[in-house]
């Protein structure tokens, strides 16, 4: 599953997303936020968790559609994030319950740039973070 390799910097706003393909607008509303949290000159976290893991499996953001207002696949959101300089960690004992459940085949490959964490990383992320969003 690979080493793990999560930011511990300070945070303003932690979003815990727990959402991908099993509801699009669940998955679409957090990075739309996260993006905008940066156009504000915030410091930003995302912490993938639960079904929220899967958007960072190469191939998986590229089908996750909302549809209006959010036009276009939910991958150019997650990428645009990274590039402004936004953080991304996915929770990896959740991502390893769908290498169990057959979902996802190891090597697990995640998009570049995605940090590795688990249930210890992302508490250690909230005691960091001034505001934290929950979306799972």
């Amino acid at each position: 599953m690979g080493e793990l390799s999560w930011n511990n910097e300070d945070i303003d706003t932690l979003i815990i997303i727990g959402f991908a393909e099993n509801d699009p607008e669940k998955a679409t509303v957090p990075w739309a936020l996260a993006n905008m949290e940066l156009a504000r000159g915030k410091k930003v976290q995302v912490a993938l968790m639960f079904e929220g893991t899967m958007s960072v499996i190469p191939g998986i953001a590229d089908n996750i559609v909302q549809g209006p207002p959010f036009d276009g696949p939910l991958l150019p959101r997650i990428t645009s994030f990274m590039e402004k300089g936004g953080v991304v960690n996915c929770c990896m004992p959740c991502l390893k319950g769908r290498v169990a459940k057959g979902r996802v085949k190891e090597p697990v490959q995640l998009l570049d740039g995605v940090g590795r964490c688990n249930g210890f990383h992302i508490l250690e992320m909230k005691d960091k973070a001034k505001t934290v969003l929950q979306f799972t």
